[in-house]
């Protein structure tokens, strides 16, 4: 795709996974205990899977105890759609009041480290809107204040592990907003120095699982800024000589649990890349070649367990599957990947229990569903994926909303 392909698409509604936590498009993988972790036709997209396939059998899966919603944005409604996942199925049930109003074309979402909170980058509206999360139902109310500014073209969100901060990057001044967290009210407050420059475009933000550095993919310059996060107010410092190439058009990045993995969706290359990082400095080393995907990858997510990676594939609307080898680096992709998506998928995310997997079909106007094999990380499509969402669905990510 020619750069000014990938700029039109980005404009469009390209989303990236924050995802994470990657938000999204990632951010740092969730547990039970915590919130979770990024054009297209308007033709009617098939299901996901093969008709008549039931769910592939799994560990884990929602207990009774616990609820876990859904949270995606649409993009072009300027909205946020809520869903519970029901009980073990992984099917996905409208809550009660959704979808909630946000700015104007919401991209990234964040569900904050506490469960509480809920971050939605507004491109175009240039702002941020944050919502205190009600459990367990898991309906929005918008924060005093909200939106809050942001510069210009907001694009993914991500948050440390212990949830101080709020960092978003700026498609169209490229730059990183730092904001502190109230961690009773949920409300932003710029920190000092911010914005802070990135490269150009850039898209993708990821906050390891030490909550030292910020990783962030510059979709204008082919590579990957890094940066520390200073513990005591949240500003930034850019390691300008750790800057590191990653393929054309780097989009979604999503950083393993254990803190030694770093993802990268290359859309322009349709590959996925993979790095090292240092303990001690956060730089990246890559490892061997990058996989390949499909046509046009975007979003990037990593399971709970780190064993796992998938990728959305914009270009083929579907899903690409790899064993995570967490000592070495090394990719392996999945018996049967990729799995069929709807149309012009974007972002995904797992949910804290790593049973079921969720996609935002931008194209397609719905989420897919799939139930995730513990051992392989084969997918199987939900009864009834896909589900309807939003006009031009783009971010995602998943709270843990009421627990024992």
């Amino acid at each position: 795709m020619a750069r000014n392909g990938i700029v039109k698409a980005l404009q469009m509604g390209m989303a990236v996974l924050l995802i994470a936590g990657c938000s999204s498009l990632a951010s740092t993988p969730a547990t039970p205990a915590t919130g979770a972790a990024a054009g297209g036709t308007t033709s009617a997209e098939p299901s996901a899977g093969t008709a008549g396939e039931k769910p592939a059998a799994t560990t884990g899966g929602a207990s009774s105890a616990t609820s876990y919603v859904v949270y995606v944005t649409s993009t072009s409604s300027g909205t946020v759609s809520a869903y519970t996942i029901k009980g073990k199925s992984g099917a996905l049930v409208p809550v009660a009041g959704s979808p909630f109003i946000t700015g104007s074309n919401p991209h990234g979402v964040l569900v904050h480290p506490s469960g509480k909170f809920l971050y939605v980058a507004n491109t175009s509206s240039n702002d941020v809107s944050a919502y205190e999360i009600t459990t367990p139902a898991g309906t929005l109310t918008a924060v005093a204040g909200s939106p809050f500014p942001a510069n210009v073209g907001p694009w993914g969100v991500s948050s440390d592990p212990a949830g101080r901060f709020v960092f978003v990057t700026n498609y169209g001044s490229g730059s990183v907003s730092a904001y502190t967290v109230d961690p009773g009210s949920g409300t932003l407050t710029a920190v000092d120095g911010s914005p802070f420059a990135a490269g150009p475009n850039p898209t993708g933000i990821v906050v390891d699982a030490t909550g030292r550095f910020v990783y962030v993919a510059n979709s204008g310059s082919n590579n990957v800024s890094l940066f520390v996060i200073n513990s005591r107010t949240g500003a930034l410092s850019a390691i300008k000589t750790a800057v590191t190439e990653a393929g054309l058009y780097p989009a979604g990045v999503a950083a393993d649990p254990t803190g030694k993995l770093l993802c990268v969706a290359n859309n322009g290359s349709a590959t996925l890349s993979t790095y090292m990082m240092s303990p001690s400095n956060g730089s990246l080393t890559a490892v061997g070649r990058a996989a390949a995907t499909r046509l046009s990858p975007l979003g990037v997510a990593i399971d709970p367990s780190g064993k796992h990676v998938y990728v959305t594939n914009a270009g083929d609307s579907s899903v690409s599957a790899y064993s995570l080898n967490t000592g070495s680096g090394t990719l392996a992709e999945v018996g049967g990947s990729p799995f069929h998506a709807g149309s012009s998928p974007r972002a995904v995310a797992v949910d804290p229990t790593g049973a079921f997997l969720y996609v935002a079909n931008y194209g397609g106007n719905s989420i897919s569903a799939y139930a995730v094999d513990a051992s392989t990380g084969a997918l199987t499509a939900v009864e009834s994926s896909p589900f309807a969402a939003g006009a031009r669905p783009g971010g995602i990510a998943i709270a843990t909303v009421a627990s024992p």
